[in-house]
């Protein structure tokens, strides 16, 4: 009775000082992965992946603000001076399609007021006080019509980029908000710069799998972090043209990233 009381006891310390163990080991070994197979004793790694690449489209908005005392005045001359400037840009080659007004704004903008003459101190009230005066009628507001007649424009062909701006310019706009260069269809470029980002996940999975002394399994599961869509980006190859008119304008290489997040199973 007293030896089969202290197999017990000892079985029991042997459990306990196993538990307390499984911790430790798991803060030092591979990650477990759980599949509908059972658990699989895995790494997991990251890879990212990058492609650089020419343009093919540009964007950019141009406009027209015109200023008038009233304001039918002030949209009927920034509308007469768009016109133009669409006309001039179809002219340059701009398809319709790739003409998009963006922004119309009409608004009154005050002229500021000159300060008030400085008034004294009424004198000391007399025995009978006249009649105080009323105060003078306020000057109506005095200020001007502000309009303005925005449209986006995409150019497809960007050698000819520069000779859009100038168009547009010449024919009247004399607002320009920026430039920026896209790529309309960056499929190809992500497609490669995912195969890069996966062969730097394995790369890195292998390397830690020597340094560990196990072999490297099969992929468990992959995921795509979220990135990759290239965004406009400035350029670095100037235009060139030998009308000195025309706007110098740069196009430079735009980049497509991706990002892998990737679980490999470990043998042994």
């Amino acid at each position: 009775m007293l030896f089969r009381l202290a197999s017990v006891v000892r079985h029991a310390c042997l459990v306990a000082l196993a538990c307390a163990a499984l911790p430790a080991c798991a803060a030092h070994g591979p990650r477990t992965i759980y599949t509908s197979n059972g658990p699989v004793r895995g790494v997991t790694v990251t890879g990212s992946g990058k492609v650089s690449g020419k343009p093919d489209v540009a964007r950019t908005t141009v406009g027209v603000e015109t200023r008038a005392t009233t304001a039918e005045e002030a949209v009927g001359d920034v509308n007469a001076r768009m016109a133009r400037v669409i006309t001039a840009l179809k002219q340059a080659g701009v398809a319709e399609a790739d003409l998009r007004s963006s922004s119309v704004s009409l608004n009154f903008e005050r002229n500021p007021e000159p300060p008030r003459p400085y008034e004294p101190a009424p004198a000391a009230a007399a025995s009978k006080a006249a009649p105080a005066s009323p105060p003078p009628a306020p000057l109506p507001p005095t200020g001007f019509y502000v309009a303005t007649n925005n449209v986006e424009v995409t150019v497809r062909d960007l050698n000819r980029a520069g000779q859009v701006l100038s168009a547009a310019t010449s024919a009247g706009a004399n607002q320009m908000f920026g430039i920026r260069f896209e790529l309309e269809d960056p499929s190809a470029l992500l497609a490669t710069a995912r195969q890069k980002a996966v062969a730097d996940a394995r790369a890195r999975a292998e390397k830690l799998a020597q340094l560990a002394g196990v072999k490297l399994g099969s992929a468990v599961s992959i995921t795509e972090l979220e990135g990759g869509s290239p965004g406009p980006m400035p350029a670095f190859a100037m235009m060139r043209s030998d009308a000195a008119n025309v706007a110098p304008v740069e196009r430079g290489e735009l980049t497509v990233s991706a990002s892998v997040q990737i679980v490999y199973a470990l043998e042994h």
